[in-house]
Protein backbone atom coordinates (compact mmCIF):
# COMPACT_ATOMS: atom_id res chain seq x y z
CA UNK A 1 0.00 0.00 0.00
CA UNK A 2 1.49 3.52 -1.11
CA UNK A 3 -0.30 6.78 -0.20
CA UNK A 4 0.46 9.50 -3.02
CA UNK A 5 0.81 13.51 -2.82
CA UNK A 6 -2.45 14.33 -2.81
CA UNK A 7 -4.13 11.64 -1.45
CA UNK A 8 -7.40 12.02 1.16
CA UNK A 9 -7.97 9.75 3.82
CA UNK A 10 -11.51 8.62 4.76
CA UNK A 11 -10.65 7.64 8.50
CA UNK A 12 -12.76 6.21 11.64
CA UNK A 13 -11.98 7.72 14.21
CA UNK A 14 -11.35 5.07 17.06
CA UNK A 15 -8.53 4.33 19.69
CA UNK A 16 -8.16 0.89 18.50
CA UNK A 17 -7.26 -1.64 15.94
CA UNK A 18 -7.35 -5.03 14.85
CA UNK A 19 -4.22 -6.85 13.64
CA UNK A 20 -3.41 -6.05 10.42
CA UNK A 21 -5.63 -2.42 10.08
CA UNK A 22 -4.22 0.48 8.23
CA UNK A 23 -4.06 2.72 11.20
CA UNK A 24 -3.37 7.05 11.73
CA UNK A 25 -1.30 7.30 14.93
CA UNK A 26 0.16 10.36 16.42
CA UNK A 27 3.62 9.36 17.15
CA UNK A 28 5.14 12.77 19.10
CA UNK A 29 3.05 15.15 18.02
CA UNK A 30 3.18 13.98 14.29
CA UNK A 31 0.70 12.10 12.17
CA UNK A 32 1.47 8.98 10.30
CA UNK A 33 0.04 6.24 8.81
CA UNK A 34 0.85 2.62 9.64
CA UNK A 35 0.09 -1.03 9.69
CA UNK A 36 -0.79 -2.31 13.18
CA UNK A 37 0.24 -5.41 14.40
CA UNK A 38 -0.31 -7.66 17.39
CA UNK A 39 1.98 -10.04 18.47
CA UNK A 40 1.03 -12.08 21.90
CA UNK A 41 -0.29 -8.83 24.15
CA UNK A 42 2.25 -6.32 21.86
CA UNK A 43 1.27 -4.21 19.33
CA UNK A 44 3.46 -2.37 17.07
CA UNK A 45 3.46 -0.42 14.10
CA UNK A 46 5.03 -1.22 10.92
CA UNK A 47 5.41 0.66 7.56
CA UNK A 48 4.73 -0.85 4.41
CA UNK A 49 7.74 0.75 2.57
CA UNK A 50 10.69 -2.19 2.81
CA UNK A 51 13.08 0.73 4.19
CA UNK A 52 11.25 1.19 7.28
CA UNK A 53 12.03 -0.20 10.76
CA UNK A 54 8.65 -1.58 12.83
CA UNK A 55 8.16 0.70 15.82
CA UNK A 56 7.37 -0.86 19.48
CA UNK A 57 5.59 1.23 21.67
CA UNK A 58 2.67 2.29 23.41
CA UNK A 59 0.82 5.60 24.91
CA UNK A 60 3.73 6.08 27.02
CA UNK A 61 5.51 6.60 24.26
CA UNK A 62 3.50 9.16 22.92
CA UNK A 63 1.85 6.55 20.58
CA UNK A 64 -1.99 7.37 20.05
CA UNK A 65 -4.13 5.33 17.68
CA UNK A 66 -6.53 8.51 16.16
CA UNK A 67 -8.12 6.00 13.43
CA UNK A 68 -8.60 3.03 11.06
CA UNK A 69 -7.70 4.08 7.56
CA UNK A 70 -11.10 2.45 5.65
CA UNK A 71 -10.30 4.47 2.21
CA UNK A 72 -8.42 6.64 -0.12
CA UNK A 73 -9.40 8.87 -2.14
CA UNK A 74 -7.14 9.49 -5.45
CA UNK A 75 -7.85 11.91 -8.23
CA UNK A 76 -6.80 10.43 -11.62
CA UNK A 77 -5.10 11.63 -14.02
CA UNK A 78 -7.92 14.50 -15.38
CA UNK A 79 -7.36 16.67 -18.55
CA UNK A 80 -6.75 20.22 -17.37
CA UNK A 81 -9.87 21.66 -18.49
CA UNK A 82 -12.20 19.42 -16.40
CA UNK A 83 -12.93 21.07 -13.10
CA UNK A 84 -14.01 18.05 -10.18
Amino acid sequence: FSLLDGDWLAVNTQVTAEDGQLVLVRLREQLTVKRYKRKGVRGYLVADGPDTAAFVGSGREGVVVEGVIVGVLRQLGLPADVQV
